[in-house]
């Protein structure tokens, strides 16, 4: 990547583009210089080194024509930004947050769900204003507006500068948050997807996650499984009913009457498995020690269900 001395944009008000663009580029170049003029001569001075600055709306950053991506959503200064350097700064953002396991791939998928829910929405409201004319009295309250409104009443260069950095920070501090729920949601995908492959297709078996996931029932509820097993606190593993359906709270199957409410050794000796650890008093949930512990009272949840389900049956013929 070359290395980037100089971030310079225009020295005047500062709109919602120009500020998303210098937040972008300031993370992924952290030793750069920001540079905020309207000056000809300095912009001339810098242009003799543009190897080693990045213009954003000052006149020298047109050099590319004006286009619109593939799916006709134009171009602003930001897209562009975007475009060359947004899966650098996921990658910056995450690393700073300490995210594990930041891959070339994982950092692209991020910067593509930013790019339809940030990018093409500052590009357009840049480029071509959304119509309002059905409600002439009501006027959009959008990020730019945010943005916007704090520029100083009254212009100066000390005031102008000052809040053009409180508005990168601002805007930095939302697009920070949402790459950063945008990373949990794929990482929480990538679990379930992973739990999903390794499940054998028995009901009688849970599907097991290798961490403590709360976004799970949908792709679950398509499955015949009864029950998942998912880390807990306090270094404990819990098994958990699936729902019939993802959009109601009524589950499939329950832990055996028998076990509601048992705690320690007591539901150990119920359950015959030596690290079970309690019981929810309806049995919605029951723990273990062990991973191995929840599954073998996952299958035997399982299986008593299944067997009850089968004498129901047997009896109405």
């Amino acid at each position: 990547m070359v290395n980037i001395r100089k971030i310079i944009t225009h020295g005047d008000a500062f709109h919602l583009p120009d500020v998303a663009s210098v937040v972008v580029a300031a993370k992924v170049f952290p030793k750069a210089t920001i540079i905020r003029t309207n000056s000809a001569d300095d912009l001339e001075m810098a242009f003799k080194t543009a190897y080693e600055c990045l213009f954003i709306e000052t006149g020298y950053d047109l050099d590319r024509p004006f286009v619109a991506r593939l799916n006709e959503i134009p171009y602003s200064t930001f897209g562009r930004i975007w475009d060359d350097y947004g899966i650098d700064f996921v990658k910056a953002v995450l690393e700073e947050h300490s995210f594990p396991n930041i891959t070339p791939a994982f950092a692209f998928r991020i910067a593509r769900a930013i790019e339809k829910r940030w990018t093409y929405a500052i590009d357009v409201e840049a480029t071509a204003m959304p119509s309002f004319e059905q409600f002439p009295d009501v006027a959009p309250l959008t990020l730019r507006y945010v943005i916007e409104s704090m520029n100083p009443a009254v212009e100066s260069d000390d005031g102008n500068d000052a809040a053009f950095r409180e508005a990168m920070r601002v805007f930095r501090d939302v697009l920070t948050a949402d790459i950063l729920r945008h990373a949990q949601m794929f990482r929480i995908g990538d679990v379930v997807d992973r739990a999903i492959d390794n499940w054998s297709g028995d009901p009688i078996d849970p599907v097991v996650f290798d961490e403590n996931v709360n976004f799970w029932r949908e792709q679950v509820c398509a499955l015949d499984a009864l029950f998942v097993v998912m880390p807990w606190f306090e270094e404990k593993w819990q098994a958990l009913p699936v729902q019939e359906r993802p959009d109601t709270w009524r589950v499939r199957a329950k832990a055996p009457k028998e076990w509601h409410g048992l705690e320690a050794e007591k539901f150990a000796q119920a359950t015959g498995v030596a690290d079970a650890f309690s019981c929810h008093y309806q049995g919605y949930a029951f723990s273990a020690k062990s991973a191995s512990g929840a599954i073998a009272l996952a299958r035997l949840a399982a299986k008593a269900h299944l067997e009850a389900k089968a004498a129901e049956a047997a009896n109405d013929v």
